[in-house]
């Protein structure tokens, strides 16, 4: 929360890891009351993965959809995660994007 300068609480979202341009992982929405979760994905394959988080309620309001994406890098020399490894991700880029959303939503007044 930009004010509070705490994580935003009680946020929808969708997480996918594609590789190859075929999706190998993905969370339908769901809902955080911390804001903040933890997934653990265990890559079945070396090779380079997007993983794409999007954000669209903050506070049970719907808001235009926030999206961060970044790439991961697994293989076995020396890499960036190791495939053995079940690595965790670590969803804190919601707050992130939701700092930026948090800005523009507008809420009713409390009657």
């Amino acid at each position: 929360n930009k004010q509070t300068n705490t994580i935003q609480q009680h946020i929808d979202y969708k997480v996918s890891v594609m590789q190859d341009g075929n999706q190998v992982f993905g969370i339908p929405s769901s809902h955080t009351g911390d804001g903040a979760v933890s997934i653990p994905i265990q890559f079945q394959n070396n090779g380079t993965y997007q993983v794409a988080v999007e954000v669209d309620g903050i506070l049970f309001q719907p808001i235009p959809p926030e999206k961060a994406s970044f790439t991961v890098n697994v293989g076995t020399g020396i890499p960036e995660f190791p495939l053995s490894a079940g690595i965790v991700l670590v969803v804190a880029l919601i707050t992130i994007i939701t700092i930026s959303a948090r800005s523009r939503l507008k809420l009713p007044p409390n009657s």
